[in-house]
């Protein structure tokens, strides 16, 4: 692996696609949205809540990629899906 530096600028416009990215996976699971999708996305925010109420801070960042992962997968837009997960790998 080589790590480029990343000024401040960089770390800001990767925040602002990431934030894009997410929303637009945000709109587009609604109309996939069952109970079976609400049961997962629930289960995984209790675990990350658990993880960052324990101060597990490795435990909650995965968990938390995990969560966002399963929004852009139950989407449905493949595309998407892997825009976040490079935008997520760059962060």
């Amino acid at each position: 692996y080589i790590v480029r530096p990343m000024s401040a600028k960089d770390v800001l416009d990767l925040f602002s696609v990431r934030k894009a990215l997410e929303g637009q996976a945000a709109k587009e699971l609604i109309p996939h949205l069952d109970d079976a999708a609400i049961d997962q996305l629930t289960a995984i925010n209790a675990q990350a809540e658990r993880a960052f109420r324990d101060k597990r801070i490795d435990d909650f960042l995965a968990v938390n990629r995990s969560f966002h992962k399963l929004i852009a997968r139950l989407a449905g837009n493949r595309l998407l899906e892997q825009m976040l997960g490079t935008t997520h790998d760059r962060v």
